[in-house]
């Protein structure tokens, strides 16, 4: 349930893959923006040559819809992910 933990290793992960060049500029752009509209983290996901995104937007909706909002006004088609908790959980 350490959200802010997990974004920080979501951040160190794209940093790595950066290095390992499956990233692109575009992706590392989108990261960015994503990083400076609140989200505590961002890193690339696909099957190689990183097709998409993944953040770790903040708790509150109004910040996490803003930060979607961000990433379509500059063309990107985005959604969100509500991850429930499962029993015994504390995320």
């Amino acid at each position: 349930g350490d959200w802010s933990a997990l974004g920080a290793l979501f951040n160190d992960s794209h940093e790595l893959l950066t290095a390992l060049g499956v990233s692109t500029p575009t992706l590392d752009e989108i990261c960015h923006l994503a990083r400076r509209g609140g989200a505590r983290g961002a890193k690339l996901t696909g099957a190689g040559g990183g097709g998409s995104l993944i953040a770790i937007a903040p708790e509150d909706p109004k910040t996490s819809e803003a930060l979607l909002e961000s990433l379509r006004a500059h063309g990107w088609p985005a959604f969100r992910v509500d991850i429930a908790a499962s029993k015994g959980s504390t995320a």
